[in-house]
């Protein structure tokens, strides 16, 4: 019996042949009928709605996350029971269930070391956040259609947006750290910033995806909501996750149309310096002054920490979490050897040189959102990230590596 192909697992076919009839009816299944993409949308950017709404009724504590993380529990396991029984099961890629097998071994054993009294937190966070939508949305030997996620995106994330400005007006929002950064009491800067790009990406990509024209135009509207939302969180992880997607996108598709607006922009940006509230734009931004060599300090010495720890401790790693500051390295690549060691360090660093190019290859086709879902936040992880939180990162890095090629680029 041969292993099967990257084909006949788009195909809705894993370790046993679905019937014809379900891989037709996979096919034909409606975006707003698809719990497995809206799983996939909820798991990834769905968290806003909880935060929002504890800001909103003034909860302090985590009732309302564990409330969200309990739903998306449920709806991952009812997906993975409706879909495993209809379709049969399929592995993710070896060598990431490796990854995420000797992770998870990390931090039990950090559980029962008193230098890491969070750890218990951690493991907890990982197996609800991470590895239950995993199983929900990779185990099930079914096909993944690039459409239906990318209208499940669009619908949350714009959503999510437009909530967050409505209650920003209204004076829910927080300043952190005494700027006019926009925050929630339960929602970083970073988090409101990634939810902004998930937007703005999957609305670029239903412009160049969405079959009908007035579908295309209305989802423009979404930009009016998350570009606004981008710019008053003045946070640079998610901004760079933004651009390096987009310009590759760009390329991909031969929007050479949008390039222009794009260098426009940057040479404005850069060269004119426009004042806002008595400060350049790229000071408000966090790229220029002295809250920027600040912040870039802190995340250096960070960087640093970690190294020395992996340094120091080659074979096993050291611990899930920097000890001296007991802070995740906010690079998820260092984590990895900080945490896992060489073998740990050398595998990420595999799984994502051989996803890059499978990401590149997708933005040609329907399945666009999975490279530019997968590029943000992978790209995300290395400025704000960690290991025990990217479940984007694992979840289109699978979806990737099991996807053969799209035939022909397609411009827009």
């Amino acid at each position: 019996m041969t292993p099967p192909s990257a084909d006949s697992i788009n195909a809705g076919v894993g370790l046993g042949r679905a019937p014809a009839a379900d891989t037709r009816a996979q096919s034909l299944l409606p975006w707003y009928l698809d719990f497995t993409a809206w799983t996939a949308a909820l798991a990834v950017v769905g968290f806003p709605f909880a935060a929002l709404a504890a800001s909103y009724f003034g909860a302090l504590d985590a009732r309302y996350s564990i409330v969200f993380r309990g739903l998306v529990i449920i709806l991952s396991g009812l997906v993975f029971i409706v879909n495993a029984m209809r379709y049969g099961i399929r592995l993710p890629d070896p060598f990431l269930l490796v990854f995420l097998a000797v992770y998870s071994v990390r931090l039990i054993w950090d559980t029962g070391r008193p230098i890491y009294p969070d750890a218990d937190y951690a493991l907890t966070y990982y197996a609800a956040a991470v590895i239950a939508p995993l199983v929900g949305v990779l185990l099930p030997a079914r096909s993944w259609k690039g459409r239906n996620f990318l209208a499940c995106f669009y619908c949350v994330g714009a959503a999510g947006c437009i909530l967050s400005l409505i209650l920003a007006l209204q004076g829910y929002s927080t300043d952190a750290d005494a700027t006019t950064r926009l925050e929630f009491e339960r929602l970083s800067p970073i988090s409101v910033g990634h939810l902004a790009t998930t937007t703005i990406l999957a609305t670029i990509a239903a412009w160049t995806v969405w079959p009908s024209r007035t579908l295309r135009v209305v989802a423009l509207g979404a930009l009016g909501f998350a570009v606004p939302l981008l710019y008053l969180t003045l946070s640079r992880g998610p901004l760079v996750s933004l651009l390096v997607p987009l310009s590759i996108y760009i390329v991909r598709r031969r929007m050479w149309y949008l390039v222009l607006p794009m260098v426009a922009g940057l040479l404005f940006v850069f060269f004119n310096a426009p004042l806002v509230e008595g400060e350049s734009l790229l000071d408000h931004m966090r790229i220029t002054g002295v809250d920027s060599g600040e912040t870039v300090s802190i995340r250096f010495e960070l960087y640093q920490l970690a190294w020395d720890e992996f340094v120091a401790n080659p074979i096993l790693g050291s611990g899930y979490a920097v000890p001296i500051t007991g802070e995740y390295p906010h690079n998820m690549i260092l984590e990895s050897g900080m945490a896992l060691g060489v073998a740990g360090f050398v595998l990420l660093i595999s799984l994502l040189v051989r996803t890059i190019p499978k990401a590149i290859s997708a933005m040609s086709g329907d399945d666009a959102i999975f490279a530019l879902m997968f590029l943000q936040y992978a790209m995300g992880a290395q400025f704000s990230g960690g290991i025990w939180d990217a479940v984007a990162v694992y979840m289109f890095m699978d979806v990737l590596l099991s996807r053969a090629p799209p035939k022909s680029p397609a411009p827009a």
